[in-house]
């Protein structure tokens, strides 16, 4: 099925990560992620490359707790994620797969 994502063969991995990346990062969060590097990399220095507990590597929903009353130093938990409030961006094959899925009933 050429829709599928697959990971079989290494052209099938070049051809499931090609469509996956005409999706999602949008340019603009690629270029938002570089221009971060060059200020965490001088603080990374400065520490003499020790951790730097001021870095916030994790941002919104993940970075907090469901409450949003802290910050979690570890990934949360199941009951500790925040529920999404929007579908997420879909390559167009993968498309199918989520209205089967969403239609399917729940066990």
């Amino acid at each position: 099925d050429p829709q599928r994502f697959s990971t079989g063969t290494p052209r099938e991995v070049a051809s499931s990560v090609e469509r996956a990346w005409s999706v999602a990062p949008t340019a603009e969060r690629i270029v938002q992620d570089c221009m971060a590097i060059p200020g965490r990399v001088d603080k990374i220095v400065a520490a003499k490359g020790v951790a730097v507990p001021d870095i916030a590597f994790r941002t919104g929903r993940r970075a907090l707790s469901a409450k949003g009353d802290r910050e979690l130093k570890a990934p949360p938990r199941k009951r500790q994620r925040k529920a999404s409030h929007s579908a997420p961006l879909l390559h167009p094959d993968a498309q199918q797969s989520w209205d089967d899925r969403a239609a399917a009933p729940v066990e």
